[in-house]
């Protein structure tokens, strides 16, 4: 499959997920791209590109596209995927990951309370 397109009909089933769980998406783009599923996408900054796949010198390719869930309110950001999925797959991804996103950081609240 052609990257280009399998990238796209990720974006449209991301979009489509987004839509029907009410989970909000911000999309960033590398390079000049951006998407009109998401009207709001912007050109991410080569130093946050590095932030998350290293230094230009040190990465390889990067498989886009690539999915990271933020918790808004403290910023953690955790990897969900690289590459295309379909809906099925984001959905179960999502589904096994979120609870574990939850109870990481309710015990990291809890080890903060501890040593307060």
């Amino acid at each position: 499959m052609n990257s280009s397109f399998s990238t796209a009909l990720t974006v449209i089933i991301l979009k489509l997920y987004s839509d029907n769980s009410g989970i909000w998406v911000k999309a960033f783009a590398i390079g000049n791209g951006s998407s009109p599923y998401f009207s709001d996408s912007i050109v991410v900054a080569q130093e946050v590109v590095a932030q998350f796949f290293g230094s230009l010198e040190k990465r390889s390719n990067i498989l886009v596209p690539t999915l990271f869930i933020m918790n808004k309110n403290n910023l953690h950001v955790y990897p969900v995927s690289s590459g295309a999925l379909t809906y099925l797959e984001l959905s179960t991804r999502m589904n096994d990951l979120v609870p574990k996103i939850l109870q990481y950081e309710k015990n990291e609240k809890n080890e903060r309370n501890e040593r307060s």
